[in-house]
């Protein structure tokens, strides 16, 4: 995509707010605003994003939830060390070694109810975030096998998440029933943005 934003007062107001600039030279966003439930996909330059983009052959190291906090766009999000906290996504779009792009929820088409979506994710503001036993159980640091004979449960916390896994869950929670084949607790942030209920709109500046 090309790099030059959209600016024009139109283009600005379809992405809820003048701090919102969104890249879309092929005009994906015509008539779409952001809306709570839609999915943010994170790429960050830095050690760690890039191991986990290795690790999970994935585009994005990070997803989470839009949601607006008294008309402030905000970030609904399972993060490392933190667990699941509400983030300004103005943050991020200040910090340029981070890119953030936009996936629109097709709720309606998937049968997602958007309201139980976001009170069903903000009920575990505040939790923890996923064990280190979890990476293993669930990216395959460990042979099932071994973990087995360790003890490793499939699921070592359900109240506990990874990004990838808060999103895919609550979104299950909320009615989608697509990509069946795919398990919360083993999704990566680039399985979330390829669900067949999202629909990449563009890179938010």
């Amino acid at each position: 995509m090309s790099s030059e934003p959209i600016t024009n007062q139109a283009d600005t107001q379809r992405v809820q707010g003048a701090a919102l600039r969104l890249h879309d030279p092929e005009g994906m966003a015509d008539g779409h605003f952001i809306r709570e439930g839609d999915v943010f996909g994170f790429k960050t330059r830095g050690f760690w994003s890039a191991a986990i983009r290795l690790r999970t052959e994935s585009r994005f190291s990070h997803v989470g939830f839009a949601i607006k906090i008294r008309g402030r766009q905000c970030v609904l999000e399972a993060r490392e060390k933190i667990g699941v906290r509400l983030f300004p996504l103005s943050r991020y779009q200040a910090d340029s070694s981070t890119e953030v792009w936009w996936f629109r929820l097709r709720a309606e088409e998937f049968g997602i109810n958007r309201n139980k979506l976001i009170s069903g994710a903000l009920v575990n503001w505040g939790d923890a975030y996923a064990s280190p036993w979890q990476f293993l159980r669930s990216f395959g640091f460990v042979t099932p096998e071994l973990a087995d004979k360790l003890g490793i449960p499939a699921i070592t916390n359900r109240q506990r998440f990874f990004c990838s896994d808060y999103v895919l869950a609550k979104l299950r929670a909320a009615g989608y029933r697509g990509d069946s084949r795919l398990f919360a607790i083993q999704a990566s942030p680039g399985d979330v943005t390829e669900l067949a209920c999202l629909e990449g709109m563009g890179r938010v500046a």
